[in-house]
């Protein structure tokens, strides 16, 4: 397996988002792309990671490759990979080799492990709601009612959606309505919770993708889809805080 990214910035920023969410897991090298795809410890959320055949410069993998791996390792490795660094990625028997090259080359080995296989308990599932707008709005909504509480409030109605949190003396409501950078999509009120922990790490992936297209239905999973043509994408999936509706 070798393969070569000449612009590694979206591999980088990918692989410290998983790293806040999950410790270790398979990445697949298949006819189609990169992809990683695990559950977080704690059975909470899913995250799903791709980079398409077509952004590498090279693309060789003979049959569909595994690579079983400590995301926190990988993570520390990829801090000394500069933006206009070239990076090559090679499986060399239980080692990833990465190769930056830029100024000069660098070489490093993180070492492969043996990861058993889990179950993905959270499925795609069918939305009520479907709201599409830039991340940035997102990201700003969640900072806004993070000084509130540990769970945020997702309230989707016609024209309008409200995020808020509330606190045990304090309460936060910020109101997004559609416009030309905001679409919502919903046929009635739906409402639910999330942790906002979690949330936290996901919206980082507009480093990704600038657009975020958000989808839930009363009292179920929040889907987070941040999807760049042609370049990544990054999807969550996370279970809602029913309890505390």
């Amino acid at each position: 397996m070798k393969l070569t990214l000449d612009e590694p910035a979206v591999f980088k920023d990918g692989i410290s988002i998983l790293s806040d969410i999950i410790t270790e897991s398979t990445i697949e090298a298949t006819e189609d792309g990169l992809e990683v795809e695990a559950m977080d410890p704690a059975n909470v959320s899913k995250v799903t990671f791709t980079i398409p055949k077509d952004a590498f410069s090279t693309y060789d993998v003979d049959d569909e490759a595994e690579i079983a791996i400590n995301f926190n390792n990988l993570q520390k490795i990829l801090r000394r990979l500069n933006k206009n660094d070239t990076l090559v990625l090679e499986r060399q028997e239980n080692k990833l080799k990465l190769i930056y090259k830029g100024s000069n080359t660098k070489t490093y080995y993180v070492p492969l492990i043996d990861l058993e296989d889990r179950s993905q308990s959270l499925k795609d599932l069918d939305a009520e709601v479907n709201v599409s707008m830039p991340g940035k709005l997102l990201s700003e909504a969640i900072d806004d009612v993070d000084v509130v509480s540990e769970s945020v409030k997702f309230t989707a109605e016609p024209g309008k959606l409200t995020i808020s949190a509330e606190g045990d003396m304090s309460r936060a409501d910020v109101e997004l309505t559609e416009s030309e950078d905001v679409t919502i999509k919903t046929d009635g009120t739906q409402t639910s919770r999330y942790s906002i922990e979690y949330l936290k790490n996901m919206i980082q992936a507009r480093k990704i993708c600038d657009e975020v297209t958000v989808r839930f239905s009363q009292n179920y999973p929040i889907m987070l889809d941040y999807d760049k043509e042609d370049s990544a994408s990054m999807n969550f999936i996370l279970a809602p805080r029913v309890d505390n509706i």
